[in-house]
């Protein structure tokens, strides 16, 4: 196998395990617990809570409440951004090797004909 059909076996796998993605979300899952001082002067800690932050248009951080029931759900739709955007800097990597293997061939032919 040449190296340029490696390169092009190994973006076509990037971009089938990309197209398996269905459904992502941007953010960090985080959980948190709310202390609540109480009449007799003693800390209830109530939760655990979950979040999802993210960083949004301009670089502001927003960040939204997760129902208990959602968890999983969200939790796996983050996992899925990460990976999603894993594959697309591994994308761009073998799009460049593509197209410097492209440009030494073009430079190759160029010097053959001189």
């Amino acid at each position: 196998m040449s190296l340029k059909d490696s390169i092009e076996k190994k973006r076509l796998e990037i971009l089938e395990k990309i197209s398996a993605i269905h459904t992502m979300r941007k953010g960090v899952v985080s959980e948190y617990f709310v202390n609540t001082k109480l009449k007799d002067g003693s800390v209830k800690s109530n939760g655990p809570y979950y979040s999802i932050t993210s960083k949004g248009p301009k670089g502001k951080t927003t960040g939204e409440k997760i129902p208990g029931e959602m968890l999983d759900s969200i939790k796996s739709d983050a996992e899925n951004y990460k990976k999603f955007r894993e594959l697309s800097e591994e994308f761009v990597i073998v799009c460049e090797q593509a197209s410097l293997l492209s440009t030494d061939e073009a430079a190759s032919e160029q010097l053959k004909k001189n």
